[in-house]
């Protein structure tokens, strides 16, 4: 299992917001369940991270970054498959996981989802376009996935 939790939680501040924002694995949560962050801006890091997985041939090592802290996840792609370890500073935190490109592909999906119903009901219109942006650039992996 491996899903994005972008919380309802949402604390606003000028243009910029954050909320809770975690991974969850069948192991437990990283950084925590109640790590606060910036969704947009990580997951637009990740959609990054991810697109150019499709550019480079063969295995490769590529690194889930939050904004705040020491925190990453650190991705091996092999074939269709990514092998997940769980980084603060230098030392793992859960044990690695292994899920699929799709898999992966899959969760960012519903995370962005999540954030902009999040930020409609939350009366906040203006910043939607931002995540329809990601959505429009996660979309145009679709076909390579």
């Amino acid at each position: 299992m491996f899903v994005i939790h972008c919380g309802s939680d949402l604390s606003f501040s000028d243009s910029a917001y954050t909320c809770s924002f975690c991974v969850e694995t069948d192991d437990g949560c990283f950084p925590s369940a109640e790590w606060d962050d910036f969704p947009l801006v990580v997951l637009g890091w990740w959609i990054r991270e991810l697109k150019a997985v499709f550019i480079s041939p063969g295995a490769r090592t590529f690194e889930f970054r939050f904004m705040d802290g020491p925190y990453r996840i650190l991705c091996q792609k092999s074939g269709n498959d990514l092998t997940l370890s769980f980084m603060h500073d230098m030392m793992t935190d859960l044990p690695d996981c292994i899920t699929s490109i799709p898999e992966m592909y899959s969760a960012i999906c519903i995370a962005l989802d999540s954030l902009h119903r999040r930020l409609f009901l939350a009366g906040h219109p203006e910043l939607i376009p931002p995540v329809k942006q990601l959505q429009a650039e996660l979309k145009a992996m679709e076909n390579h996935i």
